[in-house]
């Protein structure tokens, strides 16, 4: 991120979409868990590198059903998701794929994935 402070909004309501909860560290980067029986399941971290430029490299996070993926895209929208495609059954990328695509505000992407 250019400026953690100014993803961090999007962040926070992108990453609890997905059970996970930030937490500022003392370096100014914010760490997000999804912490499941005592143990972290994901972590997620925004670290701060002004020289930061998105490139052609997508996260994926996995969801339970295609109805999970439409909520996720409703509510990414309301949270500031850009660049939008779907959701949609992809074929061109796998059978039984239905994704959500999206982009941060700097431009880093993203998907809501059923498989």
């Amino acid at each position: 991120m250019r400026d953690v402070s100014t993803a961090k909004p999007f962040y926070d309501g992108m990453l609890r979409l997905l059970g996970m909860r930030g937490k500022a560290q003392e370096d100014g980067s914010v760490v997000y868990l999804r912490i499941s029986g005592g143990k972290i399941e994901e972590a997620f971290a925004l670290l701060e590198d002004r020289d930061h430029r998105p490139n052609g490299t997508r996260v994926a996070f996995g969801a339970a059903s295609t109805d999970d993926v439409d909520r996720f895209a409703l509510r990414l929208r309301e949270v500031g998701a850009r660049n939008m495609e779907g959701p949609e059954w992809c074929p061109e990328i796998g059978p039984n794929y239905y994704a959500f695509f999206f982009e941060d505000a700097e431009g880093n992407r993203f998907e809501v994935v059923y498989r």
